[in-house]
């Protein structure tokens, strides 16, 4: 969704702050009632002059505007991160390929070493199916790593749903649908030449979100 201004009565946002991004938003305000989850209608039946921008005027039959009008309402995001641990306060809840896959944490990052064909570490989470899940991460290709991307897979580490774009170094942004109740994150890395324990690879990984794609603009 992007919130762009309005001329009408009621919330309005101003062109130098339109969103780019999907968000998932409360409106609270005080002139607008809700009749559904799509459709809103004036609030003129509310008793009191509550509104900080305009007046009820004519014995309650309509609105004017306010001879000192003053800001009021406010856009709040209410997604929820899906994810435990998901900043990497400490090592828990992310397991590890196998045996040649181990990572490290400090400063709410991990740094995930790899020998052999191990690749990554993974995280199971609740789904609904049928609902676009939006996934972001900040990842870094180090030593002996070509690119970092996310793998989807459904259930608890099963059959594949998704890949993410590759990148070196920066965000991933990908986005899912779930099939099941439960669906597993991997952070993956592309490794490169010939990987053992003299010459392991190494990626880093922050600032993990996983939440619902699907927007609601009208929760009040």
């Amino acid at each position: 969704m992007k919130v762009l201004y309005s001329p009408m009565m009621g919330i309005g946002v101003g062109s130098s702050k339109s969103l780019n991004t999907d968000v998932i938003v409360a409106i609270e305000d005080l002139f607008f009632s809700k009749l559904s989850n799509t459709e809103l209608t004036l609030n003129l039946d509310v008793g009191a002059d509550n509104n900080s921008v305009w007046d009820i005027v004519d014995e309650g039959a309509s609105y004017a505007p306010t001879e000192f009008p003053v800001s009021e309402g406010f856009w709040s995001p209410t997604s929820t991160n899906l994810l435990s641990n998901a900043n990497f306060a400490s090592v828990a809840t992310w397991g590890v390929q196998d045996f040649n896959t181990s990572y490290t944490v400090s400063n709410n990052e991990a740094t995930v070493k790899m020998i052999g064909g191990s690749r990554y570490i993974k995280q199971a989470f609740t789904t609904s199916p049928g609902t676009s899940y939006r996934i972001a991460v900040v990842a870094t290709a180090g030593q002996n790593s070509a690119n970092c991307k996310v793998d989807v897979r459904d259930g608890d580490d099963g059959a594949n749903i998704s890949t993410s774009s590759a990148v070196a170094d920066g965000v991933i942004t990908h986005y899912f649908t779930a099939i099941s109740s439960q669906s597993t994150i991997r952070l993956n890395t592309v490794t490169t030449g010939t990987i053992n324990s003299d010459n392991f690879a190494i990626s880093t990984w922050k600032d993990v979100i996983v939440t619902e794609n699907n927007i609601n603009p009208f929760i009040i």
